[in-house]
């Protein structure tokens, strides 16, 4: 997808090791993708929205004796780039990055952790659920690669959910939500609702999860770096289930693959309730900007 000489011209206003430089490298490239259209909101019309029919699939959602759905987990519908863009994955990256021209009047794209991580939080424990999301609250005030972020990141949070409307619009038969979506009389504006990457009663919570490790060895979590060290701790401290406060400055790499779609009860009536949950594609926090306390405020 892409090479070393995409990278020629940009710069990593980074100084650790090789591991975390490689993986920077990376994603400078990834992130240029998007940045070669001139239009990012033209790049997001080519970004559809279509059944995962192979996760859905895995469970026996119908019961076809009184056709009704029993949903023990999330349904799952995925992002798809048209043909015409092969060289971008499937799954959707955003991160801020800076652009400017170096002396040959080329467009050089830079990184720069200590500029461009933002203050986040973690409440691991809340009425006894489990939360896998770090927050930042938007001020209205960012300047910038970071308003340029927020700004992207609030254009594909509107496109999905107009692709939502139109996947409800031109529901088929086959598809493994037809039946939840008649049951509940779904339409383009009716009997659902959508929860954005951006979300909140005034719309300025940035929402991002990680990934929990498993206990098994084989089940990773997101790899989470203080500085230019993996932090195992903190790898560690958010793989239980306990209270844990986690807060710090973190240069955020989202990725976006899915959206989830469940259940849910307003005003004491069912309806379907889509969301975009943004994953970290890596934690990467500002050195020595962590801070984290296990004990809960009575």
């Amino acid at each position: 997808m892409f090479s070393v000489e995409d990278i020629s011209y940009d710069s990593l206003f980074w100084t650790y090791p090789n591991e975390v430089n490689q993986k920077i490298e990376e994603y400078i490239c990834k992130l240029k993708s998007y940045y070669k259209f001139n239009d990012y909101q033209g790049l997001l019309n080519k970004l559809t929205i279509k059944d995962d029919e192979k996760e859905n699939n895995k469970g026996n959602f119908l019961d076809k004796n009184d056709n009704e759905y029993n949903i023990d987990r999330p349904l799952k519908l995925q992002l798809k780039f048209n043909n015409l863009f092969k060289s971008i994955d499937e799954e959707i990256i955003l991160a801020p990055i800076n652009l400017c021209l170096n002396e040959n009047l080329e467009t050089k794209f830079i990184i720069n952790l200590e500029e461009m991580a933002i203050p986040m939080f973690h409440v691991h424990l809340v009425k006894n659920r489990i939360h896998d999301d770090f927050i930042y609250v938007i001020t209205g005030e960012e300047e910038g690669y970071i308003k340029d972020f927020i700004k992207r990141i609030r254009l594909l949070d509107n496109h999905i959910k107009f692709q939502i409307q139109q996947y409800i619009k031109n529901i088929q038969p086959t598809s493994p939500l037809y039946t939840l979506i008649k049951k509940y009389n779904v339409t383009e504006t009716s009997n659902w609702t959508f929860t954005g990457i951006i979300n909140g009663s005034n719309n300025n919570y940035l929402h991002i999860s990680f990934k929990k490790k498993g206990s098994e060895d084989n089940i990773e979590g997101t790899p989470i770096y203080n500085g230019n060290e993996l932090y195992y701790d903190m790898i560690h401290l958010l793989s239980l289930n306990s209270y844990c406060f986690v807060y710090g400055e973190i240069y955020p790499i989202l990725k976006l693959k899915d959206i989830i779609v469940i259940e849910q009860i307003k005003q004491n009536k069912k309806i379907l309730s889509f969301k975009s949950k943004a994953y970290f594609t890596e934690m990467f926090f500002k050195e020595e900007s962590m801070n984290y306390t296990t004990k809960e405020k009575k």
